[in-house]
């Protein structure tokens, strides 16, 4: 299919990860800034991924939604009017080399924090519209932090303002959060997530549910630094590279 590596990579690892978290809204132990695609992609596996017990309040969740019918979906809920804007990414020091501690740098939120905070909603609250809410924020909390251009620089917009031209002219942050998606993996979410799980071995499903935060969030720092490497607000890249 052309996969991406690296993409597929940081997909995967995001599903994992809140197959971990949504596991415990069902009591039980799991099976294992995007746009909107990326986002849909994440949340179709791990929706897969859980098990019976926490699958089922997953929907019993979603039943209770006005406008989704569908978890992959309602993931895209809080990019509409941009709901608790701060908590969407991290920005970090241009001098950083890496992001060792799971703290939010120089500000009281971001998506550390509300991470933490929405998954101990869907853990203890009483409140079913409540864990509906948290339900959809911590599905796209999960989906940004491996989103390399959330975990980025203040100065540039988070590649906002790094122009891309070639196969995705747009600014480096969209190619990430959809461009480079649809053309390596596909449009389809269901699609994407059944190739990018056919013949995964456990033992990567595993590793990735072991990674802490602060991990997740290196990993897509670690890709911001290497494709914004020597490049400034209003610079241009001059084609989308095929291993990217």
């Amino acid at each position: 299919m052309g996969q991406s590596p690296r993409s597929s990579r940081i997909l995967l690892s995001g599903a994992a990860g809140l197959v971990l978290f949504l596991g415990s809204i069902g009591g039980a132990t799991p099976a294992w800034g995007w746009g909107n695609l990326g986002l849909k992609i994440i949340c179709q596996i791990a929706f897969q991924e859980l098990n019976g017990k926490a699958r089922a309040e997953v929907v019993r969740l979603i039943a209770l939604d006005s406008t989704f019918d569908a978890f992959t979906d309602a993931c895209t809920w809080p990019d509409h009017l941009r709901q608790r804007a701060e908590e969407h990414f991290i920005n970090v020091p241009r001098a950083l080399q890496t992001i060792a501690t799971a703290q939010c740098q120089g500000v009281p939120t971001c998506f550390f924090t509300a991470i933490v905070t929405d998954r101990e909603v869907l853990r203890t609250s009483n409140d079913h519209a409540a864990k509906l809410a948290s339900l959809k924020f911590l599905g796209h909390w999960v989906g940004d932090i491996h989103q390399p251009f959330h975990v980025s620089f203040a100065d540039d917009r988070g590649g906002s303002f790094i122009r891309e031209s070639g196969h995705c002219q747009n600014s480096l942050h969209r190619v990430w959060d959809t461009c480079i998606i649809a053309k390596k993996l596909g449009t389809d979410p269901q699609t994407v997530a059944r190739d990018l799980l056919d013949g995964l071995p456990e033992s990567d499903k595993a590793a990735w549910v072991a990674v802490p935060l602060e991990g997740w969030a290196n990993e897509s720092f670690q890709v911001t630094r290497r494709k914004s490497a020597g490049l400034r607000p209003g610079r241009h890249r001059m084609r989308l590279s095929a291993g990217r």
